[in-house]
């Protein structure tokens, strides 16, 4: 308990340096698919230490770390793939910027385009009025994943319609040269995921002894730490010459070494 509350602690108050450092009103897609993990990791980081204060003594707060755990996974995964770009081309930086910049949008516009497919099914359904409302507010709130729009109502162009699927993420690492270790962090992602998705597996997981639901949680959040470390790499792609997150990069990679080595 003790090693994951201290990876938690850290993840908290380094990501909320960096975030901190980035606070502002505009930013490009790579730097804001990064605020955006960063963020994720810091408030999924905060809920669970504030849950496992109370594992000790009621072990059915498990079930709320393990659907917090598996979102954060997901995340991880993702962050994984995005390094899968920076590996392939740290040779060619415009075509490093470039791909890096494709993979953020698309993933940033991953729940853009879910809302849109959702909003599609109801255009027959609901007054025109409405539906267009519908579209002003979504590209209001989301004006970087849309086309130029002039709000006159009529349905807006998403800029990507490009998916990338948890499989197809995985398929990635594996084939990945120098990130295919990583790639059993997929099974604690699917593990975890009995956690979020309701089935039978879910009944025997949830009645695992807490010791071994502690060792599970303990292998999870070695994750957390990792997770921040490659994103401040990726940041580092845009803002190279940037000394606050080549200290923070070395921060983190001498937490890891050490907390890692304790064990």
């Amino acid at each position: 308990m003790e090693n994951i509350l201290k990876r938690l602690d850290f993840v908290i108050y380094t990501s909320e340096d960096i975030t901190k450092h980035f606070d502002k009103t505009e930013l490009d897609e790579i730097t804001m698919f990064c605020m955006c993990m960063l963020d994720r990791l810091n408030f999924a980081s905060e809920g669970l230490r504030i849950l496992l204060n109370h594992f000790l003594s009621n072990t059915k707060v498990d079930y709320s770390l393990g659907i917090i755990i598996r979102s954060v996974l997901l995340d991880y995964l993702i962050v994984l793939n995005a390094m899968e770009l920076y590996e392939k081309n740290l040779d060619n930086t415009q075509k490093l910027h470039y791909d890096l910049k494709e993979f953020s949008l698309m993933m940033l516009c991953d729940s853009v385009r879910n809302t849109m497919e959702y909003f599609e099914t109801l255009e027959n359904q609901i007054p025109k009025n409405i539906m267009s409302n519908m579209y002003k507010n979504l590209v209001s709130m989301n004006p970087n994943c849309f086309k130029s729009y002039n709000y006159d109502g009529n349905k807006p162009v998403i800029k990507t319609k490009a998916y990338k699927s948890p499989q197809k993420m995985f398929n990635s690492l594996v084939t990945s040269k120098d990130l295919k270790s990583y790639k059993s962090i997929y099974d604690a992602y699917l593990f975890y995921s009995k956690y979020d998705h309701f089935g039978n597996m879910f009944y025997g997981l949830s009645r695992v002894i807490p010791l071994d639901k502690l060792a599970n949680l303990d292998k999870a959040i070695t994750a957390f730490p990792r997770s921040l470390m490659f994103i401040t790499i990726i940041l580092e792609t845009l803002y190279w010459s940037s000394k606050f997150l080549k200290t923070k990069r070395e921060e983190i990679t001498t937490f890891i070494d050490k907390i890692e080595n304790i064990k």
